[in-house]
């Protein structure tokens, strides 16, 4: 049975609480003020809720020993921190992984996970992280480094009713592998950055609304797969695939979908020589929009998709003879473009226009490689050099 504790502050002033617990207790404490602390430490398979109201307050889980912690965070109120670190799972004493929910209303709000402990959470860890702006709309930040194995994270930044400015995520997934994270923005000027190394079979969803949001990419690891949906105007998504930091020859596989809705947005897909057989689906509705595709790697698959007038394309590929990449390119408007060159052999490619005063500049070197072109409406042009 579970040992239960209750304490409620009241403070206009800095009050400090520290708690160590050390078997199945459950812990529940509330202040209310500003520039209150709590600082919590757990040895056991313990439950922890706690509750801040006020402004600059701080909640610090640390040394947390076992991995069957349910741990509830709340704060209300302008620039709070909730702080976890030290935790260590321990495999053979823990049965289930821990449970942890951490929400947090006002402006300038902080959440940092395992951030710089390098520490291996253990499999199975669930997380949902919630952080809605108040009056100022202004931005949050999120800073979670994951090291474990089939964890999950569900991440909200959301706004006022004229949407939050300025959130940020930043999610770092090292030496572990199988995890989801499902990650959604609201408001203008957000910006979510995923990096994983020696990270593999991880799920990554990513949906931002609103204006001038920024979602990145970069992988050293294999067989990720990425969602990236953005509706907004002036967005950004840039996804970066790489030879592993440590020079192992293993091919990082990726497969990577990218949807935007609305105008003056770019999408940037770079894949390194040591990618093989990914797949990219690159998708812009709307004007005025840049899909930028460079890759040197070898069977991959990609489609590109724009909907709208003054689109653009450019891309590069270059692969082996034999393995080479295929990619479909398709627009629907008019005074569009693409622009692009195949390298080395065994390349097939795609580009169909459909629309008024369209352009292709297509450019093929080596050998082996084909190419198939489509326009229809008025004014259009192709130009195609082949050595």
């Amino acid at each position: 049975m579970k040992n239960s504790i209750r304490i409620t502050l009241v403070a206009a002033a800095l009050a400090s609480v520290g708690f160590g617990v050390q078997a199945a207790d459950s812990l529940d404490i509330k202040q209310v003020g500003d520039k209150n602390s709590v600082e919590y430490r757990s040895w056991g398979d313990n439950d922890a809720k706690m509750r801040q109201e006020g402004d600059n307050n701080v909640i610090e889980a640390g040394d947390v020993k076992r991995g069957e912690n349910t741990i509830d965070y709340r704060q209300i109120g302008d620039k709070n921190k909730i702080l976890v670190g030290d935790l260590d799972y321990n495999s053979a004493t823990s049965t289930r992984a821990g449970i942890y929910k951490m929400e947090q209303k006002g402006d300038n709000n902080r959440v940092e996970l395992n951030y710089n402990e390098d520490r291996d959470l253990g499999p199975g860890y669930e997380m949902n992280f919630r952080q809605d702006s108040g009056n100022r709309g202004d931005g949050h930040t999120i800073i979670a480094e994951f090291h474990g194995v089939y964890e999950k994270a569900d991440i909200v930044q959301k706004g006022n009713e004229r949407g939050g400015k300025g959130n940020s995520v930043n999610i770092d997934s090292n030496h572990g592998g199988r995890n989801m994270y499902n990650v959604y923005q609201d408001g203008e000027g957000n910006s979510f950055q995923y990096t994983a190394m020696e990270s593999d079979a991880n799920m990554v969803d990513v949906d931002q609304y609103g204006e001038r949001n920024m979602a990145s990419v970069d992988l050293y690891a294999d067989n990720n797969m990425i969602k990236m949906r953005q509706d907004g105007e002036r967005n950004n998504v840039a996804l970066s695939v790489h030879v592993g930091a440590d020079g192992w020859a293993e091919p990082q596989a990726v497969d990577f979908s990218s949807r935007q809705d609305g105008e003056r947005n770019s999408i940037n897909a770079t894949f390194d020589g040591n990618t093989m057989g990914s797949k990219a689906d690159l998708r812009q509705s709307g004007d005025l929009n840049v899909i930028e595709l460079v890759s040197g790697a070898t069977e991959l698959m990609a489609k590109v998709q724009q909907m709208g007038d003054r689109n653009s394309v450019d891309f590069a590929t270059q692969s082996g003879p034999s393995t080479g990449n295929s990619i479909d390119f398709y627009q629907n408007g008019d005074r569009n473009s693409i622009t692009g060159e195949q390298k080395s052999g065994g390349n097939s490619m795609t580009l169909r226009q459909e629309g008024d005063m369209n352009s292709i500049h297509a450019r093929q070197t080596s050998f082996g490689n084909t190419a198939n072109f489509s326009q229809v409406g008025n004014g259009n042009s192709i130009n195609v050099a082949q050595f």
